[in-house]
């Protein structure tokens, strides 16, 4: 496709209808400000109303595009541009009302959050009033099933090619359609994202959390977000209850919501006989009881304390979200500190909230490396990846080799640039691996936040949230002169 034939209008168009979705988010953010009698009401009402007629602006400039099926081009460049302008727009709230000093700042806090990478510039977010620290979490929630989603769930945007939108935005290697209509796809996990979500609110509440407190720690944890209302994380409450209810539902939101679909309606099969959640539970398993052993052991913890404590971090690393109930964890041993690395990369399955490189994908990889071993012994023969008890096509296959390659180089060259700036290599290789799997806690200096860190290493970090978030192909592509050739 050459240039002359992308439909800049249609994307324009598009775009406008998302920055009114935007401007309603930005207002129920502004009337919990408002019931909360605080002083950053009228900043998102003035954020709403920017974003409303911006909205409106693109729409009259779109308003001619024809209703016609979404190109690949077209539904790869909407899909990233609906972050970023989601991104510019959410940060205004924050800007305005001074609660973040610089565009920078801002727009990193707004990127952390609708990317669920829960990475912060705030030193104190106790001091913030309710309707910031709710935008923080909402921003997770929506970007955690997929901004995209919501709008194909709420209003689907054209007759054909919501494929295109669907695959551009969902994490995973492939595309799980629940129904034959991808908006009819899009509204079933959104209505199971929403049961759950409500459900982990009244849960908190009964196990002792404050109502508002609750509605946080849900939208966020369903997210696999981590944004807390409190500097210490989910520590500072200090309750097993509510530590045992957030490790159920994180675990969730780790999973495949395909899967919990299933679930729900009974298919257990699906669950027995599907091999990326069988490594899923292996991995929390093992790990956990790793980490307890040590923290027992070397770390002289009780043995309850330590199941408990080893449990939390390895579901919230695993699943990318970035809660935390002890801030020393870079104060234990190196060993135990150091898999926290390693499982932040694996990340959670395919077609959950989490980032990461996915479980999926390392299972492929293994896969094909354990077929080439039997090459080697038998040349000839014909030996398949198989996944789920089927043989995966060789495009799949490839595609997880070349998501592998451009995602050690993009870890490479984030690294250079954030170590250019003077930072060392722990913190900076920390930042990075986090920003690009969505996880949050670094590293080194930041464990907590990033509100050290130079401008240059800022944006650095917000551009491999969004690349993270999008599977890295799609705002990657965009980049490369080929792509946008006939």
């Amino acid at each position: 496709m050459s240039r002359a034939s992308f439909n800049i209008k249609l994307v324009i168009k598009l775009l406008g209808f998302m920055l009114f979705l935007e401007s309603g988010a930005l207002l129920l953010s502004g009337l919990v400000a408002w019931w909360y009698k605080g002083d950053d009401t009228l900043w998102f009402m003035i954020s709403a109303g920017i974003t409303a007629a911006s909205g409106l602006i693109f729409y009259f400039i779109g308003r001619q595009a024809k209703r016609t099926n979404i190109g690949k081009q077209e539904a790869y460049a909407f899909v990233t541009l609906v972050w970023l302008l989601f991104s510019f727009f959410g940060l205004l709230p924050y800007y305005l009302g001074g609660y973040i000093n610089t565009i920078t700042n801002a727009f990193f806090e707004t990127m952390s959050g609708f990317t669920t990478t829960g990475s912060s510039v705030m030193l104190n977010v106790e001091i913030m009033p309710h309707g910031i620290l709710f935008w923080r979490s909402l921003t997770q929630w929506m970007g955690g099933m997929g901004i995209i989603l919501l709008s194909l769930a709420v209003m689907p945007l054209l007759n054909m090619g919501n494929v295109g939108l669907f695959a551009a935005e969902v994490p995973g290697p492939k595309v799980d359609k629940l129904q034959p209509r991808i908006s009819g796809t899009a509204r079933i996990l959104w209505a199971i994202y929403l049961i759950l979500t409500a459900a982990e609110i009244v849960l908190l509440k009964v196990a002792g959390m404050g109502f508002f407190d609750a509605i946080c720690h849900a939208l966020t944890s369903m997210a696999t977000g981590g944004f807390s209302t409190k500097n210490n994380s989910v520590a500072a409450f200090d309750s097993p209850a509510i530590e045992y209810i957030i490790i159920a539902f994180m675990f969730m939101a780790g999973t495949s919501f395909s899967l919990i679909y299933w679930a729900f309606t009974l298919n257990f099969k699906k669950l027995k006989h599907n091999d990326e959640f069988s490594w899923y539970v292996y991995v929390v398993v093992i790990v956990t009881v790793f980490l307890a052993f040590g923290l027992w052991h070397v770390e002289s913890l009780p043995i309850n304390d330590a199941f408990r404590t080893a449990l939390f971090q390895t579901v919230s690393f695993l699943t990318t979200t970035g809660f935390t109930t002890t801030t020393g964890y870079m104060h234990w041993e190196p060993l135990l500190w150091s898999v926290f690395l390693v499982i932040m990369l694996l990340g959670g399955m395919s077609g959950s909230t989490a980032g990461g490189i996915k479980i999926s994908r390392i299972i492929i990889l293994v896969r094909q490396s354990k077929c080439e071993l039997k090459r080697q012994v038998h040349p000839n023969a014909v030996i398949p990846v198989r996944y789920n008890g089927k043989n995966l096509p060789d495009t799949i296959v490839a595609s997880v080799f070349g998501f592998l390659v451009l995602y050690i180089l993009l870890v490479f060259l984030g690294t250079a640039i954030l170590l250019s700036e003077g930072l060392y290599l722990d913190d900076a290789l920390g930042a990075v691996i986090s920003s690009i799997s969505n996880v949050g806690p670094g590293f080194g200096a930041f464990t907590q936040n990033y509100f050290i860190m130079p401008d240059l290493s800022t944006w650095t970090l917000s551009f491999l949230m969004l690349a993270g978030r999008l599977e890295l192909f799609t705002v990657i592509l965009l980049l490369t002169p080929w792509f946008w050739r006939k």
